[in-house]
């Protein structure tokens, strides 16, 4: 710490900043040096508590004190497999078993697939069945009109008809006002002469 200070001292341009460090580096160096008397600290052996460090290859490895002797994680399950009766055939089962269950997923997605399809095949069937309608619709509005213009061609074959008669009657009409006009005309004349 003797050493940050003094660094900071010198960074900063402060007093005593070498004097800090004259002692700090100093200080630090006979630590250094006492330290490398020192004995070994004493290894533990990690393995008594995490069993998996144990080395495999070496021989007469002794079990922890008031610990159960625990394998490893991969043995464990092998001695339990073992214990169960499961061999490399309920294995292979399994594995079976698993990829026809992946196969049975994958249908389903395609079962899923058809059934989208089937929802969109039925709407279409419903926008014709509603197109069809609509075609009926205009259907009977045109024979409706149809049978509106059948109705006005009678009525335009009366009313020629009527015409005719009406023409035959105005011809007559005509003839009588010319034979009235010969009257008056000649009644006309007698009165002058």
């Amino acid at each position: 710490s003797i050493v940050l200070v003094g660094v900071m001292f010198k960074l900063l341009y402060w007093p005593f900043a070498s004097a800090f460090l004259i002692v700090g580096l100093t200080t630090e160096a006979i630590i250094f040096f006492l330290s490398a008397f020192e004995p070994k600290s004493k290894e533990f052996d990690w393995s008594i508590v995490y069993p998996e460090l144990e080395d495999p290859t070496k021989a007469g490895s002794r079990p922890a004190a008031g610990i159960q002797n625990q394998s490893s994680p991969a043995r464990q399950l092998d001695h339990l497999l073992e214990s169960a009766n499961v061999g490399p055939e309920l294995i292979e089962s399994l594995g079976n078993g698993l990829r026809s269950l992946s196969e049975n997923v994958g249908n389903m997605s395609k079962i899923s697939n058809a059934v989208l399809a089937t929802n969109e095949y039925t709407e279409n069937v419903k926008a014709a069945s509603e197109s069809i309608s609509k075609i009926n619709q205009s259907y009977a509005t045109a024979a409706q009109s149809l049978e509106s213009f059948s109705h006005a061609m009678s009525d335009m074959a009366q009313a020629g008809e009527q015409t005719q008669s009406f023409k035959t009657e105005l011809g007559q009409l005509n003839n009588s006002l010319a034979a009235l006009n010969r009257v008056y005309g000649g009644m006309l004349s007698a009165m002058k002469g």
